[in-house]
């Protein structure tokens, strides 16, 4: 069983850590399912990425590998707001989406852009790059790079969870609801996925240039059908 040890905060995907409560559920679910997509996934991106703070161990699959983790959105909405200070030393000032987003945004995933009607020739032409990728990749656990392959491949080419993660087919009136912010608008993000049937959902409310959470302590929100 995993010891916990301070050091192994700045460690997220050390084979010690214990795994996420939804990588948990998709190695569960792999071993009954055929779906190809994905059931456990994280909004609104990868954990601290947008900061200039180390991402922290959390979720991750940790010992069940890699092929559990979490697949990541990301958003391209601009914030509305400056928000407060992350810390006394920080000099500049950021429209935060967690403080106020625009109706224009839009949540992606980050395995591949939303391609739209793309031509099967450049689709095919992707295909063979990857294929030309695998002769380099003999230093990783083959296993997971097949799966973490498939899987981009699937959401490039389907359209169901695209199309759920896009709050802008939902009514305004309906968005302004949820709230108007980076975190409303994950959650109403989730919920659509869950409908879609994504087996588990998480909205983190990130490190970033709000102060509404402490260094170090993400909050969440988990949604599971």
């Amino acid at each position: 069983m995993p010891t916990y040890t301070p050091e192994l905060e700045t460690k997220p995907r050390d084979s010690r850590q214990w795994p996420f409560i939804g990588s948990v559920v998709d190695y569960l679910e792999a071993r009954s399912s055929r779906s190809r997509d994905p059931r456990n996934v994280a909004l609104p991106w990868m954990l601290n990425s947008k900061t200039d703070i180390l991402v922290n161990a959390g979720p991750f699959a940790a010992f069940l590998g890699q092929a559990y983790d979490p697949v990541w959105t990301d958003f391209d909405g601009k914030g509305t707001s400056i928000v407060p200070g992350y810390s006394e030393n920080q000099a500049k000032r950021y429209h935060d989406p967690y403080g106020g987003t625009t109706a224009s945004g839009r949540f992606r995933f980050s395995a591949g852009e939303d391609l739209g009607d793309v031509p099967v020739e450049r689709l095919n032409v992707r295909h063979a790059l990857l294929s030309q990728l695998d002769q380099k990749r003999r230093a990783l656990d083959s296993s997971v790079v097949d799966h973490q392959r498939a899987q981009a491949l699937h959401l490039l080419t389907s359209s169901n969870m695209r199309k759920a993660l896009d709050v802008g087919r939902e009514p305004m009136k309906l968005r302004e609801q949820y709230g108007m912010t980076l975190f409303g608008q994950s959650c109403l993000a989730a919920r659509r996925l869950v409908e879609a049937g994504c087996k588990f959902v998480t909205v983190f409310w990130t490190a970033s240039g709000s102060s509404a959470a402490a260094p170090g302590t993400p909050t969440r929100t988990t949604t599971r059908a």
